[in-house]
Parts: structure tokens; sequence; C-alpha cells
């Protein structure tokens, strides 16, 4: 007890910050499937699954899962294929979960401890910059709504967010470290892709990170091994599932993910921006030519459709790049403002479907807009709020990228860590689909560059307000 009573006055902020955040998922978790259980629609339970499995992505993962472990094979459930848009990472996890008798409520206490831990991983890093900034993005982080929620269902970004948390805490350290621990760095960042397959461009972020702000420690020599021996372990970890899908499918691709997301998403929508049409109307045009060429004549997400999926989407976007790039860069907006709190109370039925504003404003239906604010003005509300906080996230991060200039070298090693992240995601994921949930594994790091950006603007405005106030008083 003694012992227990030291460890938390050492690390008191740590203990409330873990404390704080694993009890409100579990209380969250244990409402929502209260209320799931209770309301017929709520969360999208239906006859054929029930929160915490919501539906699409999440009945992929459990039923990926359940083959896995009841016939050996990484595949969906009745599909002959082996799946090739899942990475293995979540489904094996919940396969080992589901072997030692746990189920879905078992999963989701392990992700309620994984985001107490990334609480604490916040704070950590942000206080390489100070402990303020780490104080301040890990309580962002722990009250989040967007992050309490999907941390209570069967999706991987609580996972992502743990693992790619504490990727970058240990490169931080490593900095003052043996050059070995480049290779644990590298060795995680290989099993990351394996969650989610956008971590495999996070590896040059680090290394640029090593190469910008070099430790005055090491020489060039020494610095430029340590970069090769973090990339070139991250490649040997997912050089396997590469070679898995060139036997199995020709290709090097690691999963169909991206080019389903251009096949099914990117380009229909921009079909249906310059046509005045639906995107389900743009989809079955999409269909019908990718029918025409694919001699295997499925429209199935797998890597094996994938290269004619792929011709099909670029041949219609060759035809207008630079329309295309502008409504790309547009329709990229909400991966930073989104408030998510609409998706959140839709699929809690507290909100009906509603139109795509991004699409009204891109348009210039003004009145559409109009129409959206007067017929649904509790979802106006949410669209407001949730707006106006990640407005003001993304104009501290923008602040954070020139204050940066003014921190030492592990500082800026750290801002620009977090910032290159969040960016490098935007490149990847950012498109006419993006979404919250598409900015939510990184969200963590936008709160501590935030927290950063904010503060240097507080001390700025503070400042400036002192220099007027002596101005005026040397005036009268």
């Amino acid at each position: 007890m003694k012992n227990l009573f030291i460890f938390f006055q050492k690390h008191k902020m740590e203990t409330i910050l873990f404390s704080a955040a694993v009890l409100l998922r579990v209380g969250a978790f244990l409402l929502l499937f209260s209320l799931a259980s209770s309301s017929s629609g709520f969360l999208f339970s239906s006859a054929t699954h029930m929160y915490p499995n919501i539906g699409a992505d999440s009945g992929g993962y459990i039923g990926t899962a359940h083959v896995l472990l009841e016939e050996g094979r990484f595949a969906s459930p009745g599909e002959s294929d082996p799946q090739s848009y899942l990475m293995p990472g979540y489904p094996l996890l919940l396969a080992f979960i589901f072997f030692l008798g746990g189920g879905l409520p078992s999963v989701i206490v392990l992700q309620a401890v994984l985001a107490g831990f990334s609480a604490v991983l916040i704070f950590r890093i942000g206080a390489f910059i100070a402990p303020k900034i780490g104080f301040i993005a890990a309580w962002i982080y722990v009250l989040d709504p967007i992050s309490i929620f999907y941390a209570t269902t069967i999706l991987t970004e609580t996972f992502f967010i743990f693992f790619t948390l504490l990727c970058v805490y240990l490169f931080l350290r490593a900095h003052k470290s043996a050059w070995w621990e480049m290779v644990v760095v590298g060795f995680l960042l290989g099993l990351l892709v394996y969650i989610r397959p956008n971590a495999i461009v996070f590896p040059a972020v680090f290394m640029g990170i090593m190469l910008v702000w070099k430790n005055s420690l090491w020489t060039w020599r020494q610095t430029i091994l340590r970069a090769v021996a973090l990339g070139a372990t991250a490649f040997l970890i997912v050089f396997p599932w590469m070679l898995r899908n060139k036997i199995l499918f020709d290709t090097w691709d690691l999963t169909a993910v991206a080019t389903i997301q251009w096949y099914m998403y990117n380009a229909p929508l921009y079909y249906a921006y310059t046509h005045g049409g639906t995107h389900s109307e743009a989809l079955e045009v999409f269909r019908r030519r990718l029918y025409e060429i694919n001699p295997y004549q499925s429209d199935q997400g797998t890597l094996r459709n994938a290269p004619y999926m792929r011709e099909v989407a670029f041949e219609y976007l060759r035809k207008d790049p630079f329309g295309y790039a502008w409504f790309h860069v547009v329709k990229s907006a909400p991966f930073f403002v989104s408030d998510g709190l609409r998706d959140i109370a839709r699929r809690m039925a507290l909100v009906g479907e509603q139109p795509d504003i991004g699409s009204l404003i891109l348009t210039g239906n003004i009145r559409g807009v109009i129409v959206f604010f007067s017929e649904h003005m509790r979802a106006a509300v949410l669209l407001a709020v949730g707006v106006m906080f990640w407005s003001l996230i993304t104009l501290g991060m923008l602040g954070a990228v020139v204050a940066g200039r003014v921190l030492p070298i592990a500082g800026k090693r750290t801002l620009y860590t977090c910032i290159g992240i969040v960016f490098i995601t935007m490149l990847v994921a950012a498109g006419p689909n993006a979404n919250a949930r598409y900015r939510l594994s990184v969200s963590p790091f936008m709160f501590i560059a935030a927290s950063y950006g904010l503060a240097h603007l507080r001390k700025w405005i503070n400042y400036r307000t002192i220099i007027s106030h002596e101005s005026g008083i040397l005036e009268t």
C-alpha cells in the first residue's frame, strides 16, 4: 500500500488522466450498451449486428476474426478469396480475445485501458515542449466525445492511436539513448502498418525529423545510420505482407483500401458533382465500366479487382485533372473542421439523415444550406459547436507551425513530429470522402500542436496588450 501511495504521489497527473480516460469510456460503453439492448435501431442495432458492432467496418473485422479462428484462413465470411481489404492486426487481436473466451465487451474494456495509456503518452509527449502543453492536450483527448465514442466500438482507431503515440514517445526518447532504440521504433512502426495501412508513410516523417533537427551529440554519419536503421526495420516488418500479396494477387500493394477509395468515392463523387447526379447514380456508371474491362466480372473490394477499379477511376479523372484537384482540395476541408458529432448523433437516432453541407456550399446552393439550418436545428447546433472547436484546433496547429521556431531543438523535434504526422495523414486520407473519423487517428497530435500554438498566441496577445498599454501611458 505504501509503494502504491508513493507511485501515486510521483505520478499523480498520469494516474488521474489514466483513470479519467478509462472510467469515461467504460461508463459510456455501459450506457450505450444498455440503450442499444432496449432500443431498436439505436446505434444501427439490427438482426444482423448489435452495438458495439456498428456494422460496415466493425462487422468486417468481427467476421474475419471468426473465420480466422474457426477455419484458420484470413478471409471474409463466405469468401473463397483471401482477405485483401483489411490489414490483419486488428482481426488477429479479436481472434485472440475470442480464443481466450472473451467477447466484444472484453475488447472494449481493453480499448478503454489503452485509451488511458494514450492519455498518459499525450501528457508525456506534450511535456517535451512544456508540461502545460501536455496537460492541456491530454485533457482534451480524455474529454473528446469523438474519441470516447469510437473507443466503445469495434474499430481500429483506439489501438492505432495508442501504438502511434507509443512510437512517437519512444522516438523522441531515443534521441537520448543508444542507436538500437531506433530499431525498436522501426519495428513498432512496421507493426503499426498491420493495424492501419496509412502508417506506411510515418517512417518518412521520423527520418525527416532526424535529419532536419539533428541531435547535436550525433555526427551526420551516426544520424544517417540511425535514420536508415529505422526505415529499413520498418520495411522488413512490412515486407512479408507485401510478398504475400504479390504471391496471391500479383501486386506489391498492402491493401485494396486506397483503390476502393478512388473507385467508390473520390471519382464517383466528382462525377456526381460535375453531372448534377447522386453518388449512387455515379457508382452505377463506374460499375458498368468496370464490368466492361474486368475479366473477373466482379466489383468486390479485393486486390484481384483493384487494377481494373483503379483504371476506371483514373480514366475518368484524367479528363479534367485540374478540376478534380480543386474539388479534392475543397472537399478535404472536413478532415480539419468537420464536427463528427452529427455522425454520432445519427447513429444514436438523435438526428435524422442530413444533406452534405460541403456539397451544398461547393455548388453554391445557399438555399439548401438555409433549409438545413431551419429544418435540422439539432444537427445544425452540433455542426456549429463542432466546427468552431475544430477550427480553433486547426488555427492553433497552424499557429504552432510558425511559433515553433522559438523552441529549443528537442521542442521543435516534438512539435514538428506531431505536425508532420497530421499533414502526411491528411495527404493520404483526405479527399471528397474526408470526415471526422479519418482525422480521429491523428487527433492527439493535433491537440498537442494546437495547445502549443494557442498558448503562444495567448502570450503574444498579452504581450501586445502590455506594449499598447505602456505606449498609451507614455503618450499621456
